[in-house]
């Protein structure tokens, strides 16, 4: 990871998510609308870990976490995933500087490409991701099944 850089009169820092983490990582996560899903869940983020090459990164502002990015390559896609914002912190370049470390990352790892998945009517995400250099393709078209009738956590608790 890069030295820390400042922001105004914080100073910024992006390294990897410590289980220590998960509670702010968490208020995060609910600011942003995503709620309890199996796949945000402790034991999730913990498979991930274990499972998964590529990071899961978190930025800290003054030892606070504000942001995250999850890092996954499986050897042939590059995803970033779970990248969000404090809302308190937004507007502040924090985005941009997980998505510099996510791209930096995958590519370390042998990655072509990012890619990731955004709600089309997210125009903030949507505009962020086009400023980065991130094309849309509307010939693409997200298909999913659900295995079971409720989100669970891939560890299976």
């Amino acid at each position: 990871m890069k030295e820390p850089v400042r922001l105004c009169d914080d100073e910024l820092t992006i390294r990897c998510y410590r289980a220590s983490d998960y509670p702010q990582v968490k208020r995060i996560w609910e600011a942003a609308g995503w709620g309890d899903r199996g796949s945000t869940s402790e034991a999730a983020i913990a498979y991930k870990l274990h499972n998964a090459a590529g990071p899961f990164l978190v930025a800290e502002v003054n030892g606070d976490v504000v942001g995250t990015a999850i890092v996954t390559w499986d050897g042939r896609w590059g995803w970033v995933s779970a990248v969000a914002v404090s809302p308190a912190h937004q507007r502040r370049g924090i985005a941009r500087r997980l998505m510099a470390e996510a791209e930096r990352a995958l590519a370390e790892l042998g990655a072509y490409q990012a890619s990731l998945l955004v709600n089309r009517n997210d125009a903030a995400a949507m505009a962020l991701y086009e400023s980065l250099g991130y094309e849309s393709f509307d010939f693409v078209v997200y298909l999913r099944k659900k295995l079971r009738p409720e989100e669970v956590d891939p560890c299976g608790h």
